[in-house]
């Protein structure tokens, strides 16, 4: 762990790096319900699992490294792996399509 001091982080070597086009950031929620029937067993190895995490929101940007790729995607939900899976599938096939198009790559919008 860094000293409270010293806690500033530096990089080395900028000419090593390679440049990432397209950066995401997400959040997602969950919602905590209680698992009443857990029953750990003295005679294996197990968890003692109180709580299940239930997905129920989440937000996702994508950033563009020439400007913004389009506003920040907000989903809530009970099927929001679902959506979730479905919309970075085919946020990642758009850019894709754009990145390997060399014409309309500058213009992603």
């Amino acid at each position: 762990m860094p000293k409270p001091y010293d806690n500033t982080l530096q990089f080395k070597h900028y000419n090593q790096s390679l440049k990432v086009h397209f950066v995401a950031y997400l959040d997602s929620e969950c919602m905590l319900q209680k698992i009443q029937t857990c029953q750990p067993c003295d005679e294996t190895s197990y968890t003692n699992a109180y709580q299940k995490h239930t997905p129920t929101n989440f937000v996702y940007y994508i950033k563009y490294c020439n400007g913004d790729y389009k506003p920040p995607v907000k989903y809530s939900g009970m099927d929001t792996p679902k959506i979730f899976y479905e919309q970075i599938k085919e946020e990642t096939l758009y850019i894709a399509k754009k990145y390997n198009d060399k014409d309309s790559y500058e213009s992603i919008n």
